[in-house]
């Protein structure tokens, strides 16, 4: 009976961006928080000690990165300037539900045209049809152009995100995100404050024990 342990680290993390607004050049800073997960796997139980500190440093370095080229979409709180790399951050958050669905509607199109070459594979004898050759040329073709079409979606919807479209009104409030403070931030608080759980679970033969 083969017997693993999984251990899954999570990794929460803070620290202050200075930002130099690109249009009345004064600088201010705000908050960046992020949360960064790892999972590592201790085969047979062998190396658990490792396997967790594994987890731990992976989730921490994981950490690292997010904080080091993290966005948030803050204006600038003297002009209400929004800079260029938060607008990019805005609009890669912009219908990111259309990636999946696009790769829902690609994996169907695949599916359907996967059918065929199934038949023939598993059966001794296989008889496909051209009905049925055509069903999997024309569910490929539908899956693939859908993809692409809401892609395409995607990108005009991403190309009207423009938050400095009314400046020098101060664009409306984002909900969840910080406030830009004047100034930069202290030296004291550049510094990065992290805190790391890391939890335990043992899995026999594919599944989990209570």
């Amino acid at each position: 009976m083969a017997v693993h342990v999984d251990f899954s680290a999570i990794t929460a993390g803070a620290t202050w961006q200075n930002v130099q607004c690109e249009k009345c050049k004064k600088h201010y800073h705000y908050p960046l928080v992020r949360e960064a997960k790892a999972s590592v796997r201790a085969a047979y139980g062998i190396r658990q000690g490792a396997a967790e500190e594994r987890a731990a440093k992976t989730a921490q370095y994981k950490l690292m990165k997010l904080l080091e080229q993290g966005v948030e979409i803050v204006p600038c709180p003297s002009c209400g300037w929004v800079q260029q790399d938060m607008i990019r951050e805005a609009r890669r958050r912009t219908a990111r539900w259309l990636i999946y669905l696009a790769a829902l509607c690609f994996i169907a199109g695949l599916a359907l045209a996967m059918y065929p070459l199934g038949e023939l594979l598993s059966v001794t004898d296989p008889e496909v049809t051209p009905a049925e050759k055509t069903r999997a040329i024309v569910g490929l073709l539908i899956g693939t152009g859908a993809a692409v079409a809401l892609l395409i979606v995607r990108r005009m919807l991403q190309s009207t995100v423009n938050p400095n479209s009314h400046y020098p009104k101060p664009p409306e409030p984002i909900p969840g995100m910080p406030a830009g403070i004047p100034g930069k931030a202290p030296r004291e608080l550049l510094g990065r404050t992290t805190a790391t759980d890391v939890s335990r679970r043992v899995g026999v033969d594919g599944g989990l024990l209570p």
